[in-house]
């Protein structure tokens, strides 16, 4: 799961990414974190939650800092020049916390009959999610339809097959001997 456009670092560590233009390229270089668009006209600045932007002098670098990483500092960091773009997914490993999303009930629906997401998100790749269909553990494969993407959680491919009526479902991980839950609750069929 980790590759080279995989990062984990632990909470509270140092978050640094630079990007870099080769000199012979005049377009501007701009970061795009978890969709949300950094403007290079503002840089260099620091955001609300410590993140610092700053630029090199000759416009050829673009870097981006914070000196305490938490686990909302998670996700895809995308680096684009107009031309050609380059992304790194970070995780940030908290001991804290197993799941990024909140730990309070969440509501699903399905909006077609063809794909489920749960989206039981770890803080780190590394953690092993198990999922639950009421209190029977679902097993993650291809034949039955239910595969794993720590960026995205579970990907249900043929719902109808799994899920008769409303019901909830229950991501866990354990580590370390402590236990953590996350409900997704009442399915809702939209048509």
């Amino acid at each position: 799961m980790i590759s080279k456009n995989t990062a984990v670092i632990n909470e509270n560590n140092q978050l640094v990414c630079s990007c870099s233009n080769d000199e012979d390229n005049n377009s501007t270089l701009s970061f795009n974190i978890n969709n949300s668009e950094i403007d290079p006209d503002k840089v260099p600045f620091t955001d609300q939650f410590g993140m610092s932007y700053e630029k090199s002098n000759d416009n050829t670098t673009l870097s981006l800092k914070k000196k305490s990483a938490s686990m909302w500092d998670a996700g895809k960091y995308l680096c684009f020049n107009g031309y050609y773009s380059t992304h790194l997914y970070i995780w940030v490993k908290s001991k804290e916390r197993f799941f990024l999303t909140e730990a309070y009930e969440q509501r699903l629906k399905v909006l077609n009959f063809s794909e489920l997401k749960v989206p039981c998100v770890p803080t780190s790749p590394c953690y092993d999610v198990k999922l639950f269909k009421g209190s029977k553990e679902l097993a993650i494969t291809e034949k039955n339809g239910v595969k794993f993407d720590p960026r995205k959680g579970f990907i249900i491919t043929s719902p109808s097959d799994i899920i008769k009526a409303p019901l909830n479902f229950t991501c866990s991980i354990t580590v370390d001997g402590r236990t953590e839950n996350k409900l997704y609750a009442q399915l809702l069929w939209k048509i």
